[in-house]
């Protein structure tokens, strides 16, 4: 089993020999804040230019928008046999992968994923053609509040800030087409929490074989999910953002007793929340000025303190007077902030002021939530499908949204232009597109209502990571000066470090696989664990490219959680940290059990010695439960024949004679041992030939053995490649003498059976 990390949300996993996407998606939000809003095509005659604009100390790109996508340039896509998509959000570049490039394999994802993947994919396309729809000589209001507050002129932008520009712009594609969203995702294949869907293996190491991959509830949203996949002898659980309490977002919880999840070979956890290094939810300062109001923090809350804080905020500031606007999209847990932000309106007296919603699928999206009743919590799915109350009617949707729409507390738009009525002039509450301020009618919102310190900007999306105060400023840049208030309330569906350990303890797994930026590798992420700093240090120091310098990390990291009693686990369960671009190979380590043989019928077997400590032998026979519960190695019939001989009594079979398999090992032997390069070396100096023993640089587990000998020589290239982990070993040589003569050596150091 491999493991590689392409971005923090973007693996490729080997499965017993199928290669396996896991999400496809890049490291930031797209688009990226490193453009200017609403930017239109430089250039009217079809050829893209953009140019660098400087907007109170940053450099942006002005130009036409691209989507980011992962980089994976250097990777065969079309040997990928299946993308497994866990959120709405990963549908995003799903296009760039089917439509333009080699990919060929299955996409798998839940039929709610999927039915509001499209419509996300519909939000994205949409919003990118208003844009270039917008007259090349009319500037929009964002364009010209921001031309207004430009920086003095300063040349071109520094060298490095150019290439992080050009690297930004050359990493990225242009938004694909109505017609890409339609064919890419007709490959989809839609499933229910628990439907095992198979996968048939095309590459060369499958041999024909079907993997199993099955989705089951991640708590993170409507059709979000984490992942089982199975093979003949390997199994991998990939658990994305979770949420334990699913009920907030309106969804199933995280699951973590399904029998599917038990006996895995290795975990992928991903996405775990960072803590926070002060209190995220601080009311910022009234004030002018770029930083007035601001309220950052290095980590988030759950989803459930969360919303709670943003209805109290968005409360506040309506009573003030005060405009309030959320740069969302329509989905996700959007869904749950809406719902709960109608009730909070109500009981705090405001449900006069009406909450609008805009964007190019808002209402596809209401409506599609109203749908998806097998997949939200149990207390919504109960309430709808319930017989109603005496007196009272039937509630047929798990969302009241209708019902808000029909009574005026909530108004639903494409666009700010297809508005019946306009905004009020104080106290208009808007969700509108797009998160990112790049696109959509929100940039045009903020502009104008930056002034007005009364007004909230409340963030609801992940942006920036740990270095959040340096996206916000990113962010805000092309709008400042900003003198409302604005606030990050993350709906941060990701488990906090304490419940993540909770969670691997529950599933127990054999080996724990986190992302090279999962904060369970910083020394923080660990004491919060387990409240011990030594264990923070034994994870820190191990490295997923060396497993057994991993595994003894993580052994220190156990004897420090024994010693303190505070442990991370309950099991021995080794870590492996990824590292971006190199593959975590991983050697399954299946659970052995024990079988006893008869006295009589082990008299007969021949050992033969592997290592001073250790002798084997092969055997062939059958195993049988006893009536004690242990098992029994019983000889199978071909075996009994050929060395045995039985009086017809049933003694044979009662005494369990096994026969010694020598007799067939010319079909097919084992060779057992473990050749070191030094022995090797001594043995080739005995015949004569001289010999290096050095370790390779190409691979960190391969050590060369190569004759030294002329460029004429029989010994030239010829090598022996040892390697660990359970990868193969090779011969190499361009001669047969050569091949006979390392072959001979090998031999000595092996046991053949």
């Amino acid at each position: 089993m491999r493991i590689t990390e392409h971005t923090a949300t973007c693996f490729e996993a080997t499965v017993d020999g199928g290669r396996i996407l896991l999400d496809f998606r890049a490291d930031a939000s797209s688009p990226s804040p490193r453009y200017m809003p609403l930017a239109r095509p430089a250039a009217a005659d079809g050829v893209d230019t953009w140019r660098a604009v400087e907007r109170h100390s940053h450099w942006l790109v002005d130009g036409e928008m691209r989507i980011e996508v992962p980089p994976v340039e250097g990777i065969d896509l079309g040997g990928a046999d299946a993308l497994l998509i866990s959120d709405t959000g990963s549908f995003l570049t799903l296009p760039f992968l089917t439509e333009y490039s080699g990919f060929q394999g299955t996409v798998l994802a839940t039929a709610a994923a999927l039915s509001f993947g499209r419509l996300a994919m519909l939000e994205l396309v949409a919003l990118c053609e208003a844009v270039r729809e917008l007259p090349l000589d009319a500037a929009s209001a964002a364009d010209g509040a921001a031309a207004a507050c430009v920086d003095a002129p300063s040349g071109a932008p520094p060298p490095a800030i150019a290439v992080e520009l050009w690297d930004l712009v050359s990493r990225s594609k242009l938004p694909y087409s109505r017609a890409d969203v339609e064919q890419s995702l007709a490959r989809v294949h839609g499933l229910s929490y628990g439907e095992r869907a198979p996968i048939s293996l095309r590459g060369a190491d499958a041999g024909g074989s079907t993997l199993h991959a099955t989705p089951l509830p991640s708590g993170a949203a409507i059709g979000a999910c984490n992942w089982v996949i199975e093979g003949p002898s390997e199994k991998l659980l990939y658990v994305s953002a979770s949420d334990p309490e699913g009920q907030v977002l309106a969804t199933l919880p995280l699951t973590t007793t399904a029998p599917a999840l038990r006996d895995a070979d290795a975990l992928l956890l991903c996405n775990v929340r960072p803590l926070p290094r002060r209190a995220p939810l601080q009311a910022g300062a009234d004030g002018g000025g770029p930083a007035a109001g601001r309220a950052a923090a290095a980590g988030s809350v759950a989803p459930a303190a969360a919303i709670a804080h943003a209805c109290r905020l968005v409360c506040e500031a309506r009573a003030q007077g005060g405009h309030v606007l959320l740069p969302c999209s329509p989905w996700g847990g959007t869904l749950a902030l809406l719902e709960h932000l109608l009730h909070s309106l109500h009981l705090t007296g405001l449900s006069h002021a009406p909450v609008h919603l805009i964007s190019p699928v808002a209402s596809a999206c209401l409506s599609q939530a109203g749908m998806q009743v097998e997949w939200v919590d149990e207390e919504r799915r109960t309430r709808t499908l319930a017989p109603p109350a005496p007196g009272r009617p039937q509630l047929t949707d798990p969302f009241p949204f209708d019902e808000h729409i029909l009574q005026g507390r909530l108004v639903v738009a494409s666009s700010l232009a297809d508005l019946e009525a306009p905004l009020p002039a104080a106290g208009a509450i808007v969700l509108a597109t797009h998160p990112s301020l790049r696109l959509g009618d929100a940039p045009n919102l903020l502009h104008c209502w930056r002034d007005d310190p009364r007004s909230l900007l409340l963030l609801t999306t992940l942006q920036g990571g740990a270095d959040a105060e340096a996206a916000m400023a990113l962010l805000l840049a092309p709008f400042e000066p900003v003198r409302c208030r604005v606030q990050r309330c993350m709906l941060d569906a990701r488990l906090e470090p304490s419940v993540a350990a909770a969670v691997v303890e529950q599933l127990a797994p054999r080996r724990l696989v986190v992302p090279s930026t999962s904060p369970m590798n910083s020394d923080d992420g660990h004491r919060a664990m387990s409240g011990s700093a030594a264990m923070g240090d034994a994870v820190n120091s191990a490295d997923a490219a060396d497993d057994d310098a991993t595994h003894a990390a993580t052994e220190r990291l156990l004897e420090a959680a024994d010693a303190t009693g505070d442990g991370l686990l309950g099991r021995r369960c080794p870590a492996s940290r990824l590292v971006r671009g190199k593959s975590c190979r991983m050697v399954s380590r299946r659970t052995h059990q024990l079988a006893f043989m008869p006295h009589s019928a082990a008299v007969g077997v021949q050992l033969r010695t592997v290592t001073p400590t250790i002798k084997a032998a092969r055997l062939s026979g059958v195993l049988r439960t006893e009536r004690s519960g242990h098992l029994a190695l019983l000889p199978d019939a071909h075996a009994s024949a050929a060395t045995n001989t039985c009086d017809g009594s049933g003694s044979s079979r009662r005494d369990g004679n096994v026969g010694d398999s020598s007799a067939g090992a010319a079909e097919s032997s084992i060779l057992l041992g473990t050749p070191k390069g030094e022995r090797l070396v001594a043995a080739l100096i005995r015949r004569g030939v001289e010999a290096t023993v050095r370790q390779s640089a190409d691979e960190a587990d391969c050590t060369l053995v190569e004759l030294v000998g002329g460029s004429e020589g029989a010994g030239r290239g010829a090598r022996i490649e040892l390697r660990s982990g359970g990868s193969e070993s090779m011969l190499v040589a361009t001669s047969l003498e050569a091949l006979a003569l390392l072959r001979e050596v090998m031999m000595e150091s092996l046991v053949e059976l």
